[in-house]
């Protein structure tokens, strides 16, 4: 349990600091590493969803102060997005091929969340071109990211 604390840990400053070395207009480098890391490590809670949820409803606290100052908003969001991965992992199994799958649907649901919030709320505009950019920016370093991770978990126990 410690090693998977420490993993999201790492997944959350690294995203920060991925976050502030690369170029905001970049298309390809926008990290999403905390919920990536929340795909990954379900499969530890998978007979404790409860701490699951928890861990996620903190991670998303935690990630709105320290990076968007919009905490209530990530909270639910994050929350969300762990009953969407509960929910995907129904019907996927736990493999390489189906972690991709699973972070890009997770990445997915994330942007189109956080999205349509702001856009009811009144911060954005809805704009689809906004939309795809958010999703396809994200999808490729996290992407790299679950291989580099899924190599370390199939390489330690847990």
């Amino acid at each position: 349990m410690i090693k998977i604390v420490v993993y999201l840990i790492l997944s959350f400053y690294l995203e920060g600091i991925i976050s502030t070395t690369t170029n905001m207009s970049t298309n390809f480098f926008n990290p999403l590493f905390t919920i990536s890391a929340l795909v990954l490590i379900y499969r530890f809670f998978e007979k404790r969803e409860k701490n699951y949820f928890l861990l996620a409803f903190i991670i998303g606290l935690l990630y709105g102060i320290y990076y968007t100052d919009t905490f209530i908003l990530n909270m639910v969001i994050f929350f969300l997005s762990a009953i969407f991965i509960k929910f995907i992992n129904i019907y996927l199994a736990h493999n390489l091929l189906s972690d991709i799958v699973k972070v890009i649907l997770t990445i997915i649901f994330y942007r189109i969340s956080t999205f349509l919030i702001l856009f009811i709320i009144g911060y954005l505009n809805f704009d689809y071109n906004l939309l795809f950019k958010s999703i396809y920016s994200s999808l490729l370093l996290n992407i790299i990211f679950i291989l580099i991770s899924y190599l370390y978990f199939r390489k330690k126990e847990f």
